[in-house]
């Protein structure tokens, strides 16, 4: 902790803080993230740096969502991550050249959610060259 707050001291000359509810953070680029109205939506392995790389993750989602994680274990392999926060998990199966996503939000998406989660879902059957679908 001692090496990070002496980087922090001896960059911040080239990083911009800002605190979000009573939280600090710091980025590099000096101009504000830009606002899109499009929906963001990810579906990430649990070991992505989003989501281990903070000590402190209540900016991540609600607690009751973290819950259910923790109370997943060893079955926790992926998690739906909505605007920034995870909302769900998602698992995969493969069979004969089509992938089949099964989402577990948990909570109920509205039409343009499903809609971020579909397009991320034909995202990822493109990269693997293959067809891609939610199961439901």
């Amino acid at each position: 902790m001692k090496d990070a707050q002496k980087g922090l001291e001896f960059s911040k000359a080239n990083l911009v803080e800002e605190t979000v509810e009573g939280t600090t953070y710091w980025r590099a680029d000096k101009t504000k993230p830009p606002t899109t109205k499009a929906m963001q939506a990810f579906l990430l392995s649990i070991y992505d740096e989003y989501t281990i790389g903070y000590k402190d993750r209540s900016a991540l989602g609600e607690q009751r969502y973290f819950e259910k994680l923790i109370q997943m274990g060893n079955a926790l392999t992926a998690v739906m991550v909505l605007d920034g926060r995870i909302v769900g998990t998602w698992k995969k199966e493969t069979q004969q050249k089509q992938i089949k996503i099964k989402l577990n939000p948990f909570m109920q998406l509205e039409v343009e959610e499903r809609e971020a989660f579909g397009r991320v879902v034909e995202r990822y059957g493109k990269f693997f060259g293959s067809s891609a679908y939610v199961l439901d």
